[in-house]
């Protein structure tokens, strides 16, 4: 785990015994502390240098007393922005000491924070007053942080605990999504096609309802990436399996979906793509910002393996960005699932 790199953020002269005890910490678990003081001289300004430091630290740390510098409130938005775990330290205060206005506010608002419509990395904060216990919680806070960011992968053989991570993949990704399907469910809609909506599957029709919201978000947000990813042979054999009375109406909210969604490529830039796959692969993958999950399909049995591991879903981000150097037109889309 050497590299692991923790960021710490806080008012330099206000806690600075504070931010020397950290350096120990972060030294002596073998990690590598970021931390102002040691940052040599840079022709950029030390804003550049600071947001440069959150966006590559691994872990990023917040202590707070009686002030709330501009830089840290920065420092720290940036850290969300970037979706990295936070761990947000507060220093108690003695009968005579008083926080500053903007600091109450801000810890205020970390009280009543909520994960609504987007997840945000952050632990619980923890409250000290001696520098010996703020030691003690700041070690096992980063032990716990990277036991968490490494840990073991989570593997599943239920279908809807497959469709479940997925689900949860998607609502709690802010920056990127990667996604492929062997039969795009997306174009195809939920399981069942033919039932009504009531008996269709629930946990696919809850990853699509996800899915669609996250596009419509993605739409506005310039930040926001997809790359949807489908195999057009098991799409065809998908469309010979439903029954000949049900397939021409099938076949038309198929068009349909495949023209809307290359609509939405196009108005976006290409930011969002949704592209067929023809390269063979063993089942679907899902990568969001900071976890992934890829799906193995045997003759009998599928096994979900899942886990929480930002640079290995960068690793398969990138991979599979090659696919986004192609083009091909709703119209290509449509014949080239020719399922006569």
């Amino acid at each position: 785990m050497n590299g692991i790199k923790v960021f710490i953020s806080s008012a330099m002269y206000e806690l600075e015994y504070e931010r020397e005890v950290a350096q120990e910490v972060i030294e002596s678990l073998n990690f590598e502390p970021r931390i102002f003081e040691m940052f040599a001289s840079q022709s950029n300004s030390p804003f550049q240098a600071y947001m440069r430091e959150v966006r590559g630290c691994d872990i990023f740390g917040m202590i707070l007393w009686k002030s709330l510098r501009r830089a840290v409130l920065e420092e720290y938005q940036e850290a969300v922005r970037m979706c990295k775990p936070i761990l947000i330290f507060i220093k108690a205060l003695s009968e005579d000491e008083q926080r500053e206005k903007d600091l109450k506010e801000f810890i205020h608002q970390l009280k009543g924070e909520t994960t609504s419509g987007a997840i945000l990395y952050r632990t619980v904060f923890k409250e000290y007053r001696k520098v010996s216990e703020f030691r003690e919680i700041l070690r096992e806070s980063i032990v716990n942080e990277v036991a968490k960011f490494y840990r073991t992968p989570f593997s599943t053989l239920s279908r809807e605990e497959m469709y479940n991570i997925g689900t949860d993949i998607i609502r709690f990704s802010q920056k990127r999504l990667c996604l492929i399907q062997r039969t795009p469910s997306l174009f195809f809609g939920a399981r069942e096609y033919e039932a009504p909506e009531n008996q269709k599957w629930q946990y696919e029709a809850d990853f699509l309802s996800a899915l669609d919201e996250w596009i419509s978000a993605a739409q506005k947000d310039q930040k926001r990436s997809l790359l949807y990813l489908y195999c057009p042979q098991s799409s065809i054999q998908e469309i010979k399996s439903v029954r000949t009375e049900f397939s021409g109406k099938f076949i038309m909210k198929i068009t349909e979906k495949i023209r809307q969604y290359k609509k939405i490529e196009l108005n976006t830039g290409k930011r969002l793509r949704f592209l067929p796959i023809t390269r063979p692969f063993s089942g679907p993958l899902a990568v969001g910002d900071n976890r992934f999950a890829i799906w193995v399909f045997g003759a009998q049995d599928a096994v979900a393996i899942s886990q929480s591991n930002a640079k290995m879903a960068d690793v398969l981000a990138r991979m599979l960005s090659a696919y986004c150097s192609k083009d091909m037109s709703a119209d290509a889309m449509i014949n080239q699932l020719d399922w006569k």
